[in-house]
């Protein structure tokens, strides 16, 4: 196989997965597919930079109307390989079935999560998905033979709660249309998903329980199983079931404009190194185990072992400035579960000088509707709803959409809207548009008592006395709208500008330094930027060196060897 572009054409899907990671960005209108010739230009670059083969991915992009002609695209512009993954439900109407395979698609990953209409549709939500895909297995199954066409296929399944010990049933349906390779992928977490998902997803002990069954069946059925973020070494024992994948795959994301991978932060962010990865035999070639794989006390203990509590200012202390309270903020919590918050939660209170805990949130967390009233319990002061508007052009889809209904329905939670937790809306600093931004917030219904908090950016600059009148602006026109008072925060003592800037706001009390007072942990910076839409501006000014890949030991498994690798299949 040569070097595999997979395409991303879009968002748009006629299944209502409640897992997906792209749940939320689907509901925004705001975030079109992309048209016919900017996927083409992005084919075009393909080909220029060494790609021989394309997958087209989305959402599902069958649904577009431009589908055949982009497969036929493909093939113009030399591709040797045309590939889609589906939901299938399109290829049971006959004449797009063969349009597609007589356009150059060859290759077709289909996405089912159960062996029968029942498990497939409650998962997928939507009802006949099941024999709509089938029908379709069927259909391209019959083209195949009929053109004496090569289809190279496999069958999607994500592993979960509800299909985990029927993943061989599901294997042995797609054999019976001439498909041997089932692909095994754990719940995705992504901004947006996080309580959906988790009450999908499978711990990893289950998880891997999950798939060495599977591959045991497989390597007796004539099948072979390929897990996706789950490395091999977690399964060096059905080592004959397995197909690991050996070929570069690039992916051409929604969001990005000029080339693949430009959105990426760094390398192996969502990811974590094991113990034994030095010794395994595909290193390079595995990234590791993903972040949201980690047992529960395993990611507990990360946060703990690299967690920072700042210097506060007790009643013994020296005020540096006046008006600052000695409370402990923190951010990134999203992937704790209840009872392993609840003890973090109880550690940062602790260290707290005042005994008072800020947490910064932006409306998500795999502890779902159970966030707050942990929050509460743990007697956390103040809750930091991080707050964004759509902002147009962000390689962040999340960032794009905004996240403004998530803020509204957690502001009339009974842990905020009955005072038991003081909300703030904390939102990142625009210079230009503060009367926007304070009208577009309290036309969502917004202000009703709740602080209104600016995180000034890590590269403001020495801000001129006009900055003074914007956020005296600003602090007024909140107060007109009802709410309760203006706080600004700014990343460190060496951020605060001029004394003419210093100055004026101590003297009025609504000015702090993050850094006396934010604890940082594992997942408060570059490692959860993939999943932490929490994070406030000012955590920018984190250290380089905290995005470094982290090693994890004891956990069961053995690096792969030559004698294991010998026993897998080739992908």
């Amino acid at each position: 196989m040569g070097r595999t572009l997979s395409l991303e054409t879009g968002i748009r899907c006629g299944n209502q997965c409640g897992f997906c990671y792209q749940l939320s960005w689907r509901a925004a209108d705001r975030l079109p597919d992309p048209d016919f010739e900017t996927l083409s230009a992005r084919m075009e670059w393909g080909r220029s930079n060494g790609f021989d083969e394309v997958g087209l991915s989305g959402g599902e992009p069958t649904i577009r109307k431009d589908f055949i002609p982009l497969v036929r695209r493909a093939r113009e512009l030399g591709y040797s390989r045309v590939a889609v993954t589906t939901n299938g439900r399109r290829f049971q109407n006959e004449t797009f079935a063969r349009q597609a395979l007589d356009a150059g698609l060859d290759a077709i990953g289909w996405s089912l999560h159960g062996p029968d209409a029942a498990l497939h549709d409650r998962l997928v939500g939507r009802d006949g998905a099941f024999d709509q895909a089938v029908r379709g297995l069927a259909n391209v199954a019959a083209l195949a033979r009929q053109l004496n066409r090569r289809v190279d296929q496999n069958v999607f399944t994500l592993v979960n709660r509800l299909n985990a010990d029927r993943i061989p049933e599901v294997g042995r349906l797609a054999l019976r249309f001439g498909i041997r390779l089932l692909v095994l992928q754990p719940v995705i977490y992504s901004k947006g998903n996080l309580a959906s998902a988790a009450r999908l997803a499978l711990p990893l002990d289950e998880l891997v329980c999950a798939v060495r069954t599977a591959a045991r069946a497989a390597a007796e059925g004539g099948w072979f199983v390929k897990p996706f973020n789950l490395p091999p070494c977690f399964l060096a024992d059905v080592a004959a079931g397995i197909e690991h994948q050996r070929y570069p795959v690039e992916i051409f994301r929604y969001q990005e404009t000029v080339a693949a991978g430009e959105s990426r932060t760094a390398p192996g962010i969502g990811f974590v190194r094991l113990d034994r990865c030095r010794q395994c035999r595909i290193v390079s070639a595995c990234p590791g185990l993903h972040q949201s794989l980690l047992p529960a006390d395993r990611l507990f203990r990360l946060h703990l072992d690299t967690l920072s509590v700042p210097q506060t200012l007790g009643s013994n202390s020296p005020l540096r400035y006046r008006g600052r309270d000695s409370s402990t903020w923190t951010a990134g919590l999203e992937l704790l579960e209840v009872p392993w918050l609840a003890r973090f939660l109880a550690r940062l209170r602790a260290s707290s000088a005042d005994g008072a805990v800020r947490i910064y949130h932006a409306g998500d967390s795999v502890a779902g509707e159970r966030f707050l009233p942990t929050l509460a319990e743990a007697g956390v002061a103040e809750l930091c709803l991080v707050t964004r508007l759509a902002e147009q052009g962000s390689n962040d889809l999340s960032a794009r959409v905004g996240n403004t209904g998530q803020v509204r329905d957690l502001l009339a939670s009974p842990e905020l809207a009955g005072g038991r937790i003081q909300p703030w809306l904390s939102v990142p600093y625009a210079r230009s548009s503060e009367t926007t931004l304070v009208r577009s917030l309290a036309q969502l219904g917004f202000p009703r008592k709740v602080g209104f908090e600016l995180q000034i950016p890590v590269d403001f600059k020495k801000p001129e006395v006009f900055e003074l009148a914007r956020f005296a602006r600003l602090g007024s026109e909140w107060a007109r709208a009802g709410g309760r008072r203006l706080r600004l925060v700014v990343p460190d003592d060496a951020r605060r500008g001029t004394p003419l800037f210093r100055i004026p706001l101590e003297a009025t009390g609504v000015s702090q330094c993050a850094a006396a007072h934010m604890c940082t942990h594992w997942h408060c910076g570059p490692a959860g930027t993939w999943v932490a839409s929490s994070l406030p501006a000012f955590l920018s000014a984190r250290p380089e060196d905290d995005s470094r890949l982290v090693t994890v030991d004891g956990l069961p498994g053995e690096p792969v060897d030559e004698r294991i690798l010998s026993r897998m299949r080739p992908g």
